[in-house]
This record gives C-alpha cells, sequence and structure tokens, in this order.
C-alpha cells in the first residue's frame, strides 16, 4: 500500500497493536481528539514515512509506543504537545520534524537516533544536542569514545611485515555504535586474511568540507585491504585521536598511532533548524568574557548605588519632599534592573559551556518570567520617572515666581501611581501571551509573530521614544531659561548645572536612542545589525540608565552627602562633620538677588537654581 489516510478522525487514543500495516506514508493529522499513543501502537508495521502533525491534544507517547515499527525513515510530531521523544524503534530515522511545539522540553540523544540526518525543531537550542553530544549525553558519548579506543586496539595488534596470499581485493565495514561495534565483511576475501595481518588503508568515499564520508551508513568507516599494502614495514601505532579537529579543504590525514591512515571518525552531521544564534546559545548566555564581565561590574553598581539612595530617602532625619519621594522611586525602578541582571548573570554562571542543556527550564520556567517582568517593568517605571522628575525641575525653575503652583506630594503621589500601573500592565502582557519572554535567553520580549505582538512592541519602542524626546526638550528649555549673562558666565556653579544637564542627556541618549532606533528597523523587517551586535545592545546599553541613574540624580549631590553623614553619625561616624551640617541649616538663609557684576535683578531661574541647593533636594 502506498498511503493510509487517517486525517480528520475522532480518534482518542492509538492502543497497543492498533495499526499493523505495509505502508510508504501514513498519516494520522489534524486529529482534535487524539491524545496518547500507547506501547507496541504500530507492531509489526514496515511504514516509511509517519505524519502525525496538528494534533494539538496529543501530550502522551509511550515510551515504547513505536517498538516493533520498522523502516520508518521521516517522522512528523508538529503542534503537538507532547514534552519528549521516545526513541525504540527509531533507530532508522533520518528526518524528523518537531515544529510549533513549544512544550517539547527534550530531545533524544544522536546516540539514540544514529541514522538521523535532518531534524526541523520548535526550539535552537535542541539543535545544540546535535552539535555538542558529549555535553547532552556524556554517558553515551563515553560509551562511543570507548569504542573508538577498541578498534585502535585492533589495529595496534596486525604486523606490518606479514605477508598474505590474499589476491581478491577486500573491503570491510566497521560499523561504530554507542554501546556496540561490528566489523561485517562486504565482498569475499581469503579466509587467511584479519584485522591483524592487513595494513589497512582506511578510507571514505565520498569528499564532504574536507574530509570523506561513507554514503552508505552514516557514522562508519571502510577498512580496505589490497596485496599491493602488505609490502610495507611495521611501526608503532603510539597515541590514537579520537577528538575530531579543524582541518583545511584538502584531504587530510590523521593519524592512530604514527601509521597515516585516511581515517576521520566522528558522529553524524545533523542538518538541523532552527540555528542558534547570540541570543539562542548553545554555550553561554553572554558568549564573551568582556561582556560577562560588564555585566557583573554593572550589576553591582546598579544594586549598590540604588539601595544606597533608598536607605539614605527613607532613613534619613530630613522630611521627604516631592523631590525625595520621586528619586526614591526612581531608585526602586532601577534597582530591578539591577536584579534582572543578577539573575541573568547568574543562569550566565551556572549553565556555562552547556546552557543549552538548561535552557528549557530557564526559558519556560518561572526564573525567565521573573527576569522578564522585571526588566520590562524597570524600564518602564524608570523612563516614566525620569519624565515626571525632568518635568518637575523644569517646571520649578522656569516658573520660579509661582510658589504656590508647584507640584505637592499628594499630586506626585497620583502621577506615579499611574506610572505603576501603566508599567505593571506592560512588564504583564507578554505573562499572557503578547510577545513572551521566553523567545531568548535573556527573557526580553522580541517574538513577533502576529500584528498584536507587533503593535506591543510598536507602543513600547513609540512611547520610551516621546518620553526620551520630551525629556531632551525640558532640559534644553532649562538651559536657556538661565539667561544669556548667566550662560555666558564662567562661574563654578553655572558651568556645573549645564555639564550636569549635558551628561543627563547624554546618557539617556546613548541608552535609549540606539535601542529605539534598531528595534524599529528589525520590526520593519530591515534589520541594521546582526544579532550578535544586538545581544550587546540590549545587555549591556539598555540597563546603562539603572546603574547611572543613582550617581547622576543622588550619589554626587551634595544633599546626599550631607544626608548620609548626618544617617552614620547616630553610630558614632562623622560626628563633626554632622555637627557642621546642622549648625549651617540653623543659619538664616539670604539669597542676594542682585548681580553687581550687572547692576541688575538676577532671572527669577536664578533664584530658583540658588534656592534649589539649600532646600535638602536631590535635584
Amino acid at each position: 500500500m502506498f498511503l493510509l489516510d487517517l486525517d480528520h478522525n475522532e480518534i482518542e487514543r492509538l492502543p497497543s497493536n492498533s495499526i499493523r500495516i505495509v505502508a510508504e506514508q501514513v498519516t494520522i493529522n489534524f486529529n482534535s481528539r487524539l491524545v496518547g499513543i500507547e506501547d507496541h501502537a504500530f507492531n509489526g508495521s514496515q511504514i516509511a514515512e509517519l505524519s502525525m502533525h496538528s494534533n494539538h491534544r496529543l501530550t502522551e507517547i509511550n515510551e515504547l509506543a513505536f517498538k516493533g515499527l520498522r523502516s520508518l525513515r521521516i517522522l512528523d510530531l508538529s503542534q503537538s504537545s507532547i514534552k519528549q521523544l521516545p526513541t525504540e524503534g527509531l533507530q532508522d530515522l533520518e528526518t524528523l520534524r518537531i515544529e510549533d511545539t513549544p512544550t517539547m522540553q527534550t530531545i533524544p540523544s544522536i546516540y539514540d537516533l544514529k541514522n538521523l540526518r535532518a531534524a526541523k525543531l520548535t526550539h535552537s537550542f535542541h539543535c545544540c544536542a546535535f552539535r555538542y553530544p558529549a555535553q547532552h549525553d556524556p554517558e553515551k558519548h563515553a560509551q562511543y569514545e570507548e569504542n573508538m579506543k577498541k578498534i585502535c586496539e585492533e589495529l595496534r595488534k596486525y604486523k606490518i611485515g606479514h605477508k598474505s596470499t590474499r589476491k581478491k581485493r577486500s573491503v570491510s565495514k566497521i560499523r561504530i555504535y554507542a554501546g556496540e561495534m561490528k566489523l561485517d565483511t562486504l565482498k569475499e576475501y581469503n579466509p587467511t586474511w584479519s584485522l591483524n595481518a592487513v595494513h589497512d588503508r582506511i578510507s571514505q568515499n565520498e569528499p564532504r568540507h574536507g574530509h570523506q564520508k561513507d554514503v552508505e551508513d552514516r557514522g562508519t568507516f571502510s577498512i580496505e585491504s589490497s596485496e599491493e599494502d602488505l609490502d610495507e614495514e611495521e611501526e608503532d601505532l603510539g597515541v590514537f585521536h579520537s577528538s575530531p579537529t579543524e582541518v583545511n579543504s584538502t584531504q587530510t590525514d590523521p593519524f592512530c598511532g604514527r601509521l597515516t591512515y585516511h581515517f576521520y571518525c566522528r558522529t553524524p552531521e545533523v542538518e538541523c533548524v532552527p540555528d542558534p544564534n547570540a541570543l539562542n546559545p548553545c554555550e553561554d548566555i553572554m558568549g564573551v568574557e568582556w561582556l560577562r564581565i560588564s555585566v557583573w561590574c554593572v550589576v553591582v553598581l546598579a544594586i549598590v548605588g540604588n539601595l544606597a539612595v533608598i536607605t539614605v530617602i527613607l532613613f534619613s532625619e530630613s522630611k521627604i519632599n516631592v523631590s525625595r519621594f520621586l528619586i526614591c522611586n526612581l531608585a526602586f525602578a532601577d534597582l530591578c534592573m539591577g536584579l534582572y541582571l543578577m539573575l541573568i548573570a547568574s543562569m550566565d554562571f551556572h549553565s556555562s559551556g552547556e546552557y543549552f542543556n538548561f535552557a528549557y527550564n530557564w526559558q519556560y520556567g518561572l526564573g525567565c518570567q521573573l527576569a522578564g517582568f522585571l526588566t520590562v517593568f524597570s524600564s518602564n517605571l524608570s523612563i516614566f520617572t525620569l519624565t515626571v522628575v525632568t518635568l518637575e525641575r523644569w517646571y520649578a525653575i522656569t516658573y520660579a515666581i509661582h510658589v504656590t503652583r508647584r507640584i505637592n506630594k499628594k499630586s506626585a503621589s497620583v502621577i506615579l501611581m499611574g506610572g505603576w500601573v501603566y508599567s505593571f500592565i506592560i512588564a504583564i502582557l507578554p505573562v499572557f501571551g503578547v510577545s513572551n519572554y521566553s523567545s531568548t535567553s535573556i527573557c526580553l520580549p522580541m517574538e513577533a509573530n502576529n500584528l498584536v505582538d507587533k503593535l506591543y512592541l510598536y507602543a513600547i519602542i513609540f512611547l520610551n521614544g516621546l518620553a526620551f524626546g520630551l525629556i531632551v526638550v525640558c532640559y534644553v528649555r532649562i538651559y536657556f531659561s538661565l539667561g544669556y549673562e548667566t550662560r555666558r558666565a564662567n562661574t563654578k556653579g553655572e558651568m556645573t548645572i549645564a555639564k550636569k544637564m549635558a551628561l543627563l542627556i547624554f546618557i539617556d541618549f546613548a541608552t535609549v536612542a540606539p535601542i529605539a532606533f534598531f528595534g524599529l528597523t528589525a520590526l520593519a523587517g530591515y534589520p541594521l545589525i546582526g544579532v550578535t551586535r544586538s545581544k550587546i545592545l540590549l545587555v549591556f546599553f539598555y540597563p546603562l540608565n539603572a546603574c547611572a541613574n543613582p550617581y547622576l540624580y543622588a550619589l554626587m549631590t551634595t544633599q546626599y552627602r550631607k544626608d548620609l553623614c548626618l544617617l552614620v553619625s547616630r553610630c558614632g561616624i562623622c560626628k563633626k562633620r554632622a555637627e557642621r551640617y546642622k549648625l549651617s541649616d540653623a543659619l538664616p538663609l539670604a539669597t542676594p538677588l542682585t548681580n553687581r557684576s550687572s547692576g541688575g535683578i538676577t532671572n527669577n531661574c536664578e533664584y530658583s537654581l540658588n534656592n534649589c541647593r539649600r532646600n535638602q533636594t536631590y535635584v
């Protein structure tokens, strides 16, 4: 029979011995009620291609489900809900398809699927299992290595000086599998011929990437002997090199000891998609050492800096005014970003060298969901708070004369509550399927499979870009509101303000603009940079704000140093300096309103800036 079509049926389970047929192709697709396949379901069958895709409720395939099935070359289990694939009965499988199956947790070892040549899977980290069999299945890889050593030991035993009267050419094939070694004679040969009495020429027939490949059986090599080969001298075999190495495109002669053979033993190569990349790597999340070190530096600076700001603001003797309240919220948002980076860096350290073995549990587990939520919540709340801080500064300086129309603490609380709600909604949407946090190893919502995903990502980029533009406009207006004479003056205080504003704008631009620009081009279908550079932007530049903000807005200000000194003086530290600070606060504040150099009255904003330094604020 050529085809057995069981599509679109009401099959719920495939019980044992339910299908016994000899057919070229069997299709059991689009069975919406199919939930399980029991042991020996295909016992006694010979099927070349078995297609079971689009069975969305299929969750259970018993360990012996394919036991007794012969000649299976192609298997399709795409768009199902299985978690793992049994290996019994799949030894001859050449093509495997398990696409659009995010529930798939583990993939069998290449030593279980000995003849597999092509695989189309859901997760790129499953393809890593075929590239790095030693890390994926160390036990079976060790068996494979042991078999290779046994073959070399056999080759050590023969005597090159031995003469043979064999007249017919003999070709033998050694099949090397995990846990077994077979020697089959493919042509008739002299009965006195043996592996121990022949100088072997081990060759493979078809060039492939600079090596030669056995076209009949992957994972095998041929041992050919001919009469003219027998007149050579015996040499010591030395050490067998079993690990493959990078070679040129010309044929090379690896050594088994000091005898040269046209010999290359390796595990079969599998063409597997999707390919791993920098955002979904095989070995390490960070990929390069300098990025790993840089991330840990940012983690330490972000967590320590923001914790220091929060601690001093909450426990200092000074009253928490609007400015302190805003800066405290900003520090909390940036602290969340530091915690996100710490989770990513810790996972990179834990899975170093074999990330793909941990990838599913990490990306689809609680860890990545928490990390993704933290980073999206943090970035949106941080930008929202920075915008409010900047607007409050701009209004206080530009309209300094309107003292009664300033933003009060109650209004600031209401505004920030709106920012918290907005940030929470944006961060929780990927958990419920709008884009998702599981698409990359760094847990950012980068999946754009449908219109809703794209609208979500466009909205984030647009709103953050709008906030950044508003911040820049406000700082420019603050600078120009100082007045021409003030901006031309070389006084230390005003130059410090100008430099600080320039630094704030530069930091915001360096962290927001590149990500927004390259993100928009990628969403539009025209990515301008590769995945590796995108990863550097996302892992290093994206969190820099969380590291810089506490130092720019709090730790480097005079008021923070004063509050810190007063706080630690309770423990007997810096008592003298704390007394000086208390004394300066007790003195009457007198701010001159006339500018003697210009002979006139100063601008309102200059008066505001001078007062700003004295009114116990971090702004």
